[in-house]
């Protein structure tokens, strides 16, 4: 099961990261372009933020993370997936922001956490490209 589950979250740290490379599609305006990218990266974000919180509510429905930790990722979910569909182009400092401040709270159980660090890191990575973490 361990296995299976260290499988999985490979699968999405991979999904993720490749996704950060999905070039324009030819034929765009530089204009058109920046929109692309700029959604196709607010996807990943919005992908990976949903990952951790996932992963925060399995480990409080297995006592392994307290409610109030959880309901903090939930409401950063919330809040992040709410800014990144409201500003296409301009969520980035907004959900990074809130990112490190969330991150600054989560326990060290949770950080360290085999299953929840490699979705951690993804999210952390996304954010360093945009240059915002």
């Amino acid at each position: 099961m361990r296995l299976l589950r260290s499988s999985f979250v490979l699968g999405v740290v991979l999904a993720l990261s490749f996704g950060c490379a999905v070039k324009t599609p030819p034929g765009l305006t530089p204009a058109d372009q920046a929109t692309y990218s700029a959604t196709v990266t607010a996807d990943n974000v919005s992908h990976a933020v949903s990952t951790v919180r996932d992963f925060a509510v399995r480990m409080n429905e297995e006592g392994r993370l307290s409610t109030t930790i959880t309901a903090d990722v939930v409401r950063f979910d919330k809040v992040s997936q709410a800014t990144l569909a409201a500003a296409p182009s301009g969520w980035q400092v907004s959900v990074g922001a809130g990112w490190r401040a969330l991150k600054a709270e989560l326990p060290t159980s949770l950080l360290l956490n085999v299953t929840v660090s490699s979705s951690i890191t993804t999210l952390d990575a996304l954010l360093a490209v945009l240059g915002v973490s």
